[in-house]
């Protein structure tokens, strides 16, 4: 027999790190583990392996176990909210928190990702309080490994209990095909994603602003709309420390952050520190794997420009696609603190495609080493925002009353 996936081919660009293979593996003969840039992918214990095959048959990115969705009254909606402070802590709108405290308030579970400062790494929690809860707001682009709480998803599941999973479309995937069953009392929303980076970059970053406020950071987020509006996209933002105790608070556009600038913002329409298969992931067609889809609404201003009024372009505007029955059972009770646009879902979906083609642009897709020695790189290529571009977007921000 001859098997297809990354563990026996050892294609990167075949394997997102959902870990499903790990999880379904009886013999443990795979373990998921962090390559030398950082990123999960499967490691094969040869001594343990059976050759049964069955992580050929799991793997979400070879096979159609992961369940895409096939609802034939898909419904797409742009979203602002009621009340713009209840969104203020979220890198949108808050939507996701809004669904998880519902379901939290109703005796259910919800699966999101915080972000460890011990270690500085994306890390998934079982939340069933609403302080933990509000730990799961705002953005992260680093890789976390989904694959730790499958096992513990199904053991809910079969206990009956409420579950609500957020991640990636291909976490998603991942969870469905590990669980090889719908299962009615669990709920999954996958986030339209940009892709991510590897845990390798994030003390580095760390590191980087310490050196540069001469202190110690702490409640670091990728995310803000308390300076800049929600329309000018990614900042920074996080507490300094220094030597006497004294703390401030900082803001940066995404555009003055060494990993960020080179993720998302930089200048040449390149991404150049995500894994290898975000580049053409297969996990970003018009079907999708969540019961609910939910991202930023970027690309719609022209069209909707009514809607993309100060207020909102200040606030931020959510992209929500309702693609199972299950999740139009969540959107019909949103309307109590948001407004629902309904939209065409080829609209939505739009702006999640992710940016060109890194080889037709000559670009080589194989960052290795990036994640551990180039740093000094993304540092050097952060120092060209200019004295231009922050009176730009000083002037950006006074249109907006800040």
């Amino acid at each position: 027999m001859k098997f297809k996936s990354y563990i026996f081919t050892k294609e990167k660009k075949n394997c997102t790190g959902c870990g499903a293979c790990a999880c379904i593996c009886s013999h443990m003969a795979l373990t998921m583990q962090e390559d030398e840039e950082g990123f999960y992918y499967p490691f094969l214990n040869r001594e343990k392996c059976v050759h049964c095959g069955l992580c050929d048959v799991i793997c979400p990115v070879m096979s159609n176990s992961h369940q895409a969705n096939e609802y034939l009254n898909e419904k797409s909606y742009l979203v602002t909210s009621k009340s713009p402070e209840y969104g203020l802590n979220s890198a949108t709108i808050g939507l996701c928190t809004w669904i998880g405290q519902w379901y939290i308030l109703h005796g259910g579970y919800v699966f999101g990702v915080v972000l460890d400062e011990e270690d500085w790494k994306a890390k998934y929690v079982c939340v069933h309080d609403l302080v933990t809860l509000e730990k799961t707001r705002n953005s992260k682009y680093l890789q976390s490994n989904a694959s730790e709480t499958y096992g513990e998803v199904k053991k809910m599941l079969l206990a009956k209990e409420q579950v609500l999973y957020i991640g990636t479309p291909c976490q998603i995937a991942g969870l469905k095909s590990f669980l090889r069953k719908s299962y009615e009392n669990l709920l999954t929303i996958d986030i339209i994603c940009h892709g991510v980076f590897s845990s390798k970059l994030m003390p580095l970053e760390v590191a980087y602003w310490e050196n540069k406020f001469q202190g110690r950071l702490s409640n670091f987020r990728f995310r803000s709309k308390r300076i800049y509006p929600w329309s000018l996209g990614g900042v920074v933002n996080f507490d300094i420390t220094d030597s006497e105790g004294r703390k401030k608070h900082v803001e940066r556009h995404a555009k003055a952050s060494p990993t960020y600038r080179s993720f998302a913002y930089s200048g040449d329409g390149k991404n150049y520190n995500i894994r290898e298969s975000c580049y053409d992931c297969p996990f970003r067609d018009k079907g999708r794997y969540g019961d609910l889809t939910v991202g930023d609404a970027w690309g719609h201003a022209a069209r909707y420009k009514r809607l993309f009024n100060i207020n909102n372009r200040k606030n931020g505007i959510s992209s929500l696609l309702c693609n199972t029955g299950k999740g139009k059972k969540i959107v019909d009770l949103l309307s109590d603190e948001f407004i629902l646009t309904p939209v065409l879902a080829s609209e939505t979906s739009r702006g999640e495609q992710m940016a060109e083609n890194l080889k037709a642009a000559g670009i080589d897709v194989k960052c290795t080493g990036r994640a551990t020695r180039a740093h000094s790189q993304f540092i050097a290529h952060s120092s060209k925002v200019t004295n231009d571009y922050y009176n730009w977007l000083k002037k950006k921000n006074e249109e907006f009353g800040g």
